[in-house]
């Protein structure tokens, strides 16, 4: 198989001298790893395998596990911390938790690489989890249609995964929206607060029912540092 770019998302022990990773790969999207750490090869391996450095690797083998035949690093690590830093891991976690193995995704690894970067630099991150979220609803297959928010009078919607956005009468029976705050999302004006606070809530909504009841470890750890704070 040729050289391509690649993010480690995860990796664990697996067996004798052999680790698991799992990658974000520029041409194969993600896929699942087997790497030998012998004596020689151990240092240099696992300093090249960390979240957030840009490598290129080299992957062998016919099966959907993969045997990860050379790693050099592109680039260097991207210097994350505190609030950033657990934004980033959210976003590895995501693509670990929802992301189908070897399907290419080339804009999504795009996406993902420009995501690292705004938060190297970032101050404010919630704009940019956001973005790169709706980016991966839309590899799923199941982007967001405001459609019904542009084109329907409705003070507030309410959102349905098989429905999408649906004119609210009662605002008690599900999570509501208001039709501003959705209609500034759709236009991406991200001016007002209340348009990312609703963002937000909209889309923790959408990804809960895709994740399930497992919690997110990111999400522990940015209660954590609040809690602390």
């Amino acid at each position: 198989m040729q050289e391509q770019r690649a993010f480690l998302l995860h990796s664990r022990p697996f067996k004798d001298s052999q680790h698991l990773v799992e990658l974000l790969t520029e041409n194969d999207g993600k896929v699942a790893a087997l790497v030998y750490m012998n004596k020689s090869s151990k240092s240099s391996k696992s300093g090249l395998l960390q979240p957030f450095t840009p490598i290129t690797v080299v992957l062998k083998g016919r099966s959907s596990l993969k045997r990860l035949s050379r790693v050099e690093a592109s680039a260097k690590s991207y210097p994350l911390s505190g609030d950033n830093l657990y934004s980033a891991m959210y976003l590895n976690e995501l693509l670990v938790r929802l992301l189908a193995e070897h399907v290419p995704c080339e804009e999504l690894y795009l996406n993902y690489h420009a995501s690292l970067e705004a938060l190297t630099a970032a101050s404010s991150i919630e704009l940019i989890l956001r973005k790169f979220e709706l980016a991966l609803l839309e590899e799923l297959g199941i982007p967001l249609d405001f459609t019904p928010v542009m084109e329907v009078a409705s003070g507030h919607f309410y959102y349905q995964p098989e429905l999408g956005f649906v004119p609210s009468q009662d605002q008690k029976l599900y999570p509501n929206y208001h039709q501003g705050a959705l209609q500034a999302i759709a236009r991406q004006d991200f001016a007002a607060k209340e348009t990312l606070l609703c963002f937000k809530r909209l889309m923790r909504q959408v990804l809960s029912e895709l994740l399930g009841a497992k919690p997110l470890h990111s999400r522990k750890l940015f209660i954590k540092r609040e809690t602390m704070s």
